[in-house]
């Protein structure tokens, strides 16, 4: 019987998990026995989701109703591919999706669930994925349920708000993952190749706002950096790269079109992605790209947290290089952007930092103290390295 049939019959698909994988499971319902809001830290790549399938699935077991928040849309088809591979059947609460009000698991979409605020189901467990991103609607959500007493999980790579701020408004306890260095030595994680920039920005003048750069400041900045900031992800990427699965991050949707258009000129099929295009051809984009028909995607925020092309395209595809073309005070969001090509893989990723965020950041594994206080706002300047 295949793992459709499976589904259809209702037979319990027997989630695996690794050794780290159970013991983290383990530490956080002991957590959750002594708290009811708990953030479970884990870095991009190590399984959040496969571990959070696993505790639904006890949930579930146990009679218990669960939601299941993500951020952005792309990550509800890429969590109910995962949910459906397990064999657990859900319901949605979102924008164009079935909702069956019978249903004891759902995948909610934060701004959809802020909205139909008084109309949502009554559920014992809420896990927010990527509960680093979100202010308004999502203070909404986790207030309402808390309010009815419902236990709080919460996922994230990088637990503290992309400001920098503490997540500790939401959560009493935060339960620590193995650190990245430990899954990279361990092979759950990609060995790395960092290269520095060439070129060196002086990043001390341009406007800060919400613990980064201003974005607007920002992508005129890059403005006057534009033409040897593109000619060296290029040649790079064609010295490096070349062949490799890529992505590229930019500072702007404008900037990231332009850097399309300079790898297609190249000889290198590249494509831009965002969140304003058609979700059908956002879609056949990530397909063609897990095919390898397309080599490198450029974009400005789509992809910077939560997205995995494994998941989302059902392809067993894994991105091995990056070029950084965006300046960032953002430790969250650095990270973030560096677990997206860290999934594990038979050769080390390759990372070009065109915009030298590294002086700022430290190394992807460099060790990390994270807390629900947040993080101290100070970073390194262009001068400190001259």
């Amino acid at each position: 019987m295949g793992l459709a049939e499976n589904v259809r019959a209702g037979v319990r698909v027997v989630i695996q998990l690794w050794d780290d994988q159970i013991e983290l499971v383990s530490t956080t319902r002991d957590a959750m026995r002594r708290s009811k809001a708990v953030l479970m830290q884990s870095c991009t790549g190590s399984g959040k989701t496969m571990m959070a399938a696993y505790i639904i699935q006890s949930a579930l077991a146990r009679g218990r109703r669960v939601m299941f928040t993500v951020p952005r849309r792309d990550l509800i088809t890429q969590t109910s591919n995962t949910f459906t591979a397990c064999g657990m059947a859900h319901s949605f609460v979102a924008a164009g999706r079935p909702f069956n009000p019978f249903s004891r698991l759902f995948i909610g979409s934060v701004d959809s669930m802020a909205r139909r605020i008084d109309k949502l189901p009554d559920c014992d467990l809420v896990i927010v994925d990527e509960t680093h991103f979100g202010d308004g609607a999502l203070d909404k959500v986790i207030g309402y349920y808390k309010q009815r007493g419902a236990w709080l999980l919460g996922l994230s790579a990088t637990p503290w708000k992309l400001s920098g701020d503490g997540l500790g408004k939401w959560y009493d306890e935060l339960v620590l993952g193995k650190t990245m260095k430990w899954l990279i030595d361990n092979k759950r994680l990609s060995d790395y190749r960092y290269y520095r920039g060439r070129t060196r920005l002086d990043t001390t003048k341009i406007k800060r706002a919400g613990g980064d750069f201003q974005k607007r400041d920002l992508d005129d900045f890059m403005e006057a950096h534009e033409g040897v900031i593109i000619g060296d992800a290029v040649s790079d990427y064609k010295a490096r790269c070349m062949g490799n699965l890529h992505i590229t991050r930019c500072v702007s949707v404008k900037r990231s079109q332009r850097m399309a258009e300079a790898y297609r000129s190249a000889g290198i099929s590249a494509m831009h992605v965002d969140g304003d295009m058609d979700s059908g051809e956002r879609m056949r984009i990530f397909t063609a790209y897990a095919r390898g028909e397309i080599l490198v995607l450029t974009f400005a925020d789509l992809l910077g947290f939560g997205w995995d092309l494994k998941q989302i395209t059902g392809i067993d595809a894994t991105i091995e290089s990056c070029s950084d073309t965006k300046p960032s005070e953002s430790l969250a969001g650095q990270m973030q952007f560096w677990g997206r090509v860290l999934r594990m893989k038979d050769r080390p990723a390759i990372i070009n930092d065109h915009v030298n965020n590294c002086m700022t950041h430290g190394m992807p594994c460099d060790d990390r103290e994270w807390t629900l206080e947040g993080r101290e706002k100070r970073g390194v300047s262009y001068r400190d390295w001259e």
